[in-house]
């Protein structure tokens, strides 16, 4: 296909889209578009893995993620569980953070700094504490 011709779902797509971002072009419309439908999926894992949180504090040996697991869970392992879920509800929040450019842009000192603690929780706690309960 020649530069600057579009197919025809592109060309379906493209003036609507760019009926409501304004005078974008079409590659920032799709960017656009990208990036939300992103941010809706994130959003959606993040309601979906809350929402099992009361199955959790304390342990509902009833609910489904439980499962099976009421006969070795005591000692390290309710600890690991405990260190994955409460370190994991961080690292998620602060993933979210990080896509977001501007943030990046206006603090770069702070984006730096938030990095280095994502990732020493994510390395220190949320992995090895899920390696751990991989085991069982």
């Amino acid at each position: 296909m020649p530069r600057g011709q579009r197919s025809g779902v592109a060309r379906a797509l493209v003036p609507s889209i760019s009926v409501l971002m304004g005078h974008l072009s079409a590659i920032d419309c799709l960017k656009c578009v990208l990036k939300w439908c992103a941010l809706l999926l994130a959003l959606k894992m993040v309601v979906i893995i809350l929402s099992n949180y009361p199955d959790y504090f304390p342990p509902n040996f009833r609910s489904e993620f439980f499962l099976g697991h009421e006969g070795h869970f005591f000692g390290v392992y309710s600890i690991a569980f405990f260190a994955h879920i409460l370190s994991s509800r961080f690292a998620l929040i602060s993933a979210s953070v990080f896509m977001q450019q501007e943030l990046l842009r206006k603090f770069p000192l702070a984006h730096m700094r938030l990095g280095k603690i994502h990732l020493v929780c994510l390395l220190r706690v949320v992995v090895p504490s899920g390696l751990w309960m991989s085991a069982y």
